[in-house]
């Protein structure tokens, strides 16, 4: 069965609700180029924790510190082998938000590779038991390697083209999720005419980069990658190269697919002497002088439209 990081990470902090008394808790994936904390999924915690979280608490904070260095055990607050009470995230942070107790669980995959964190507060001294760190310690594991695998998903991302743009996974139901740190795409969204037209494909993607025009005749660059969770696309709208016009690209692309002149005519309306002439045109435009020499260099350059 194919695993979704993003959805699975938000159903297990929608799971640990019926046997955790916690009223805020996220997972924070770590970034280790950028050496940066960022928060992937969360639930009750206000901004300014948050930001907290991702910073300060993970780069100073004592009972952090403690846990990746000495002991990665989860504890709470009255656990540590120091008066961690009095340190500067409970006076100005926690305990202003009304948070009476809480945890840090370090995330780790099974090699050792640190991942990201669990931060986990409660309204309540007495609510939070061993137990209940016990129990988020079973789930270390698992947490880690979705959040392992959610990162590797957005660093796939990064090395596609268009590097602008959005980025997002297409499963097999139709439904989409936006890779984090890309710009938001109206292209991959559920129902969308790229979505559909991947999903007619069987999600089987694209060797190389590809053009499609939206509804509103914009012409986009597509890639695609096979996933184990579906597709993942990376899309952005990006002019047409060598002052190509729409006709010229469809006559290119039938040329790339080995179809003659009226081959190419039935496919886009037209006669086979109008594409004559788009060729004509088009050669010189792109530096070819021949049928063969356009195709290598349509497939090459992503001149190849998808409908």
């Amino acid at each position: 069965m194919s695993i979704d990081p993003e959805n699975d990470l938000h159903q297990i902090l929608d799971l640990m609700t019926d046997w955790v008394p916690f009223v805020a808790c996220s997972v924070a994936s770590y970034d280790p180029v950028a050496r940066r904390h960022t928060t992937v999924a969360s639930r009750g915690y206000p901004d300014a924790v948050l930001e907290h979280l991702d910073g300060w608490f993970v780069t100073r904070d004592e009972a952090f510190s403690f846990m990746a260095r000495i002991d990665p055990t989860p504890r709470r607050w009255r656990d540590f082998p120091f008066d961690y009470r009095g340190s500067f995230s409970i006076r100005e942070v926690f305990a202003p938000h009304g948070y009476r107790d809480g945890t840090t669980m370090l995330l780790h995959t099974r090699d050792g590779r640190y991942t990201g964190c669990l931060h986990v507060n409660i309204d309540s001294v007495d609510a939070f038991t061993a137990d209940d760190a016990e129990h988020l310690h079973r789930l270390q594991g698992i947490i880690g390697a979705l959040v392992d695998r959610r990162r590797a998903v957005a660093v796939l991302a990064s090395t596609m083209s268009p590097t602008t743009g959005g980025a997002a996974l297409v499963r097999s139901d139709g439904s989409v999720t936006a890779v984090s740190g890309t710009e938001p795409s109206r292209a991959l969204t559920p129902g969308s005419g790229l979505v559909s037209v991947l999903l007619r494909g069987g999600l089987r993607g694209f060797d190389r980069s590809v053009r499609w025009r939206d509804d509103d005749g914009c012409w986009h660059t597509v890639s695609t990658r096979p996933v184990a969770e579906g597709l993942l696309v990376r899309e952005a709208p990006e002019p047409l190269p060598f002052l190509l016009t729409s006709a010229e690209l469809h006559v290119l692309d039938g040329v790339s697919r080995g179809l003659s002149n009226g081959e190419i005519a039935s496919s886009i309306g037209c006669s086979a002497r109008t594409v004559g002439k788009h060729l004509e045109h088009v050669f010189p435009k792109i530096g070819v002088r021949s049928r063969a020499h356009a195709a290598v260099l349509a497939a090459s350059e992503g001149l190849t439209v998808v409908r």
